[in-house]
């Protein structure tokens, strides 16, 4: 199967596992249970999935549901067959400093260069 290099295995023993698991969904899937919170949240990828609060979900704290993850669709949070609609919340987010911080650097490297250039003149 050509997708199933996208699985990362953890060890050479987990390979045979990975592909078996890969194999067993058909349609080219990856699938795990995970526990879900009390606050309808659960991890997976270095990524926070939150779930929509609906009827269905409200029950699901402290429950495992299935992670469906695809390589040409997305992915699917499932419980008892039922797919859940949910909201996900990346933790890898990086935050560039504000432009004003920037400026305020720049601004204070050239006063320190002018006020070093004024008390070190150069000798000709």
């Amino acid at each position: 199967m050509v997708f199933a290099a996208a699985v990362l295995a953890i060890g050479v023993r987990q390979t045979f596992r990975l592909l078996a698991q890969y194999q067993e969904q058909g349609g080219g899937g990856f699938s795990e249970h995970r526990y879900v919170g009390q606050q309808l949240t659960l991890s997976y990828d270095r990524k926070q999935i939150i779930l929509e609060r609906s009827a269905l979900s409200e029950n699901l704290a402290g429950q495992y549901v299935e992670l469906c993850d695809f390589p040409d669709r997305p992915m699917e949070v499932r419980w008892k067959g039922h797919s859940l609609p949910y909201r996900v919340f990346n933790k890898d987010q990086r935050v560039s400093p504000p432009l004003s911080w920037r400026t305020s650097v720049s601004a204070m490297r050239c006063r320190l260069s002018r006020l070093s250039r004024i008390s070190n003149p150069r000798r000709r």
